[in-house]
């Protein structure tokens, strides 16, 4: 019986996502940037976590899914989100003992981006052929912000750990393990997963690379 090309290609794809995954469970531990400040740490990858949710946009659009406006509303909020913790870190780290009500800040702008950005992954409508693409995308920086929230008890809310934890994308809920990266094991994490796009005939524009 001859194989199915689209079959395989599904396959290898969802093995894309899959090893991803495998890897937040049995790569490193953590590869922190060697400051030993989580909250630096936090900072440093801010603007890399929104040129990814960019790349995403990008990798979708020039694979045929638009974008409708309360789709990119939702986006729009992911981003305030960021914004929002890079002030609020900046607030906690402006005086010894942090300002009152500093680490709520933080909690909240980490559920802003969670949360919102998995509303987004829900109601994006996704081609076969690129699913386990965006799976592979939102795996990379939703274990980053698990593995950050890990260093920061107080931070991790019940309610924030279980919007971390997991995500769906077309109908499937796929589960986070937690992997610290610096900048860039993060980048490469992220390209790594474009590239592997482009081999299975995805179109992933320069802009897209981190």
């Amino acid at each position: 019986m001859e194989s199915n090309p689209t079959l395989t290609r599904r396959a290898v794809l969802k093995n894309i996502a899959l090893g991803v995954g495998a890897a937040a469970l049995f790569g490193p531990a953590m590869e922190i940037s060697g400051c030993g400040n989580v909250y630096q740490d936090i900072l440093n990858w801010v603007p890399v976590g929104e040129s990814a949710v960019n790349s995403i946009l990008s990798v979708l659009s020039s694979n045929g899914v638009a974008i409708a406006a309360p789709v990119q509303a939702i986006v729009d909020i992911v981003m305030t989100g960021f914004t929002d913790l890079t002030q609020a870190i900046k607030d906690y780290q402006s005086i010894t003992p942090p300002p009152a009500g500093a680490v709520a800040k933080i909690q909240a702008a980490f559920n802003a981006i969670v949360s919102n950005f998995g509303n987004f992954l829900q109601q994006i409508s996704v081609p076969g052929g690129i699913v386990s693409i965006v799976v592979g995308l939102a795996n990379v920086i939703f274990s980053t912000i698990q593995a950050f929230v890990n260093e920061v008890p107080a931070v991790a809310t019940p309610t924030l750990r279980a919007a971390v934890a997991k995500f769906t994308v077309a109908g499937a809920t796929h589960v986070v393990a937690a992997k610290k990266r610096s900048n860039r094991a993060f980048r490469r994490d992220f390209d790594s997963v474009l590239d592997a796009g482009v081999k299975f005939g995805a179109v992933v524009p320069k802009s897209a690379y981190l």
